[in-house]
């Protein structure tokens, strides 16, 4: 019963509006006519009107069915919707516009011969007047459909909001907005630093000024908020907005999935703004098609798979539709982790979770020659900075021992590519870490000139929020109250965003040819006070009010600064501008590198000398390296892992 009577209703409100777009088609020619003869129509030009009437307004309307102008919501009529109603009535134009100019020489009798003499200028005017009272009609409908709906809206008062941002990206933040009142945001108005666009009105928004104005335009309007509405706000803005938010006492937000809001896809949610967002860099360009051809329908297999990289690996590399994904971790709870994430997205893809211990000769040769991986991405390490300068023999056995266990049963088992992690540490290494890394990189490369495959090593800095990095120990320190404690007031470090990190990682897998040791562009190195404060900021703190931050001194094997290069090395571009190849010079071959592992007594004094064999330029801070000074260490959490 309550379908019937909400068929019955449909069908009556389409009727009532397909009547009233009649009317409106009518009421227009007669306008017309009236303007065209100064509103005193001619008895004769009447007659005609009376006679093509019917005619004209069916042609309009017909045309109007046929482009579906009449289907179209009026509720929700958008610039389309007018757009095909333009069309249509410009066909029904033009076709009366045609028989005018023939019918002199058609010389029709009757209700024909009106039809081909309507004088042009109503053919013209009626158009507009067409468009006026149809287009307009629907305009209205949906004018009072919104506003309805902001009298429905919540009682509760909306945020007073800034936008920044008055590009097309702000322009469709604005259209929600209007749209959206359950949204909770009053929009004030634009900022934006295009002068062009300053003192226009966007959406019944005016462009109050520039960004530099903000202060001014805080204290005159009272915003609540400021919300970044472009889509790659540049880092130094993202500051700037967040140093004036909180001089003012006031948030900052930025609109999530901006891109997707745009296009129409997204509905509008603002989110607070994150560190990624004040060290911004450009997005990542992928060879997808590449990365496809090398993973698509193959085995793939990642080390250190419940690690922050390694799972991130896992994550891209299944969406690229392996026929079996092999992830190999030591630990049993961080490996079970990643498993329930993928299983749901696992699709046709074979997910094998393999315990094992990278070190372990017989394990990783028993996985390899169970799953026959074609590529293997090697994750696993030791890279806790501090805490391998207390464990050297544990980092020499898991980096460089457990690598070259690895590497060498890829090379037997016929594995055709191979990616090892590694680390800007591992340039002119200060640290245990960074020198293990080094030479892992060494027996790699030599590998690969051994065998001749594409086996090879990137290298890259910090990313943000990865286990044991620096933010997450900031955050903990800001919610314990303080102090954020940084080793020295101008060390610095490259950071990256593990998705990031990982999209380059798998391009490098794609570009690989033999013994290739690859760089990321990772940007300007940021100091760690920087960021400190940015985090202090964010969390709606002041730095030496509601927290401070304590220098603690450099740790055993720590760099003011990291290096990408060695001196001996020469930076090559690549077909990716964020990526370069580094040419190194003397390598020694795998067999000669292989003899000086083998018997290696795993006593920390000999490890630690036969760290210095394989990499010549390991220097401890004593040696060589003035800038870092023991004297100056104090214990604290590793920030530069």
């Amino acid at each position: 019963m309550g379908v019937t009577m909400n068929s019955t209703a449909t069908v009556a409100r389409r009727a009532v509006r397909r009547a009233v777009d009649l009317g409106l088609l009518a009421a227009a020619l007669v306008v017309a006519y009236w303007i065209r003869f100064d509103w005193d129509i001619p008895d004769r030009s009447f007659t005609q009107l009376a006679q093509v009437l019917v005619f004209v307004v069916g042609l309009e309307y017909l045309l109007m069915v046929r482009l579906r102008v009449v289907e179209g919501s009026w509720r929700y009529v958008t610039i389309n919707d007018l757009g095909l109603l333009v069309r249509a009535l410009y066909i029904g134009s033009a076709t009366l516009a045609v028989l005018r100019l023939l019918g002199p020489s058609l010389d029709l009798p009757g209700i024909l011969g009106q039809l081909t003499s309507i004088p042009l200028g109503v053919t013209a005017i009626n158009f507009f007047t067409s468009l006026v009272a149809v287009g307009g009609a629907r305009a209205v409908r949906r004018s009072l459909s919104e506003s309805a709906e902001i009298r429905k809206a919540t009682g509760e008062p909306a945020t007073r909001t800034i936008l920044v941002g008055a590009g097309e990206a702000g322009v469709a933040v604005a259209r929600q907005l209007r749209l959206r009142p359950d949204l909770g945001l009053d929009p004030v108005g634009f900022v934006d630093d295009d002068p062009n666009k300053q003192g226009q009105r966007i959406h019944n928004l005016d462009v109050l000024g520039g960004v530099d104005d903000l202060p001014e335009l805080i204290a005159t309007h009272e915003p609540e908020q400021l919300l970044i509405c472009i889509q790659t706000p540049p880092a130094d803005l993202v500051r700037q907005l967040g140093e004036m938010a909180a001089t003012a006492g006031i948030e900052v937000r930025k609109v999530a999935g901006l891109a997707q809001v745009v296009a129409g896809s997204m509905e509008l949610r603002p989110r607070a703004i994150e560190l990624e967002d004040l060290l911004h860099r450009d997005p990542v360009a992928t060879d997808l098609a590449g990365l496809d051809r090398l993973v698509a329908g193959r085995v793939v297999m990642v080390t250190g798979a419940g690690g922050s990289i390694g799972s991130e690996l896992c994550r891209q590399l299944l969406a690229r539709r392996p026929s079996t994904l092999v992830m190999v971790e030591q630990a049993e709870n961080a490996l079970y982790q990643i498993e329930m994430e993928l299983v749901p997205e696992a699709g046709t893809t074979e997910l094998v979770c393999a315990i094992a211990d990278v070190v372990d000769r017989q394990r990783i040769r028993e996985v390899i020659t169970t799953h026959r991986p074609d590529l293997v991405v090697h994750a696993a390490a030791h890279k806790h900075v501090p805490m391998m300068e207390a464990n050297p023999v544990e980092a020499f056995k898991n980096n460089v021992v457990g690598t070259r266990t690895l590497v060498d049963a890829c090379a037997d088992g016929g594995v055709d590519r191979f990616v090892l992690i590694s680390t800007d540490k591992a340039v002119n290494p200060t640290s245990v870490m960074g020198a293990t890394k080094r030479a892992a990189e060494r027996y790699v490369v030599a590998k690969a000139a051994e065998i001749g495959r594409p086996y090879s090593a990137v290298r890259f800095g910090n990313v943000l929020g990865s286990s044991g990095s620096v933010v997450p120990l900031f955050r903990r320190q800001i919610d314990m109250g303080g102090p954020i404690t940084v080793t020295h007031p101008e060390v610095r470090r490259y950071f990256m965003t593990i998705p990031e990190a990982v999209q380059l990682v798998l391009q490098t897998a794609v570009m690989g040819t033999s013994g290739d040791i690859f760089v990321l562009d990772m940007g300007e190195q940021i100091k760690i006070t920087q960021l400190a404060e940015d985090l202090i900021r964010l969390s709606g703190l002041r730095l030496g009010q509601d927290i401070d931050i304590e220098y603690v001194g450099l740790r055993p094997g720590e760099k003011l600064y990291e290096e990408l290069g060695l001196s001996s090395e020469r930076a090559l571009s690549t077909e990716h501008p964020k990526i370069y190849r580094w040419q190194t010079a003397g390598e020694i071959p795998a067999a000669d590198l292989a003899a000086q592992l083998e018997g290696v007594p795993f006593d920390q004094a000999l490890v630690l000398r036969y760290l210095r064999r394989l990499v010549p330029e390991f220097e401890t801070p004593t040696e060589g390296r003035p800038d870092l000074v023991l004297s100056d260490i104090s214990e604290t959490v590793d920030v530069t892992a």
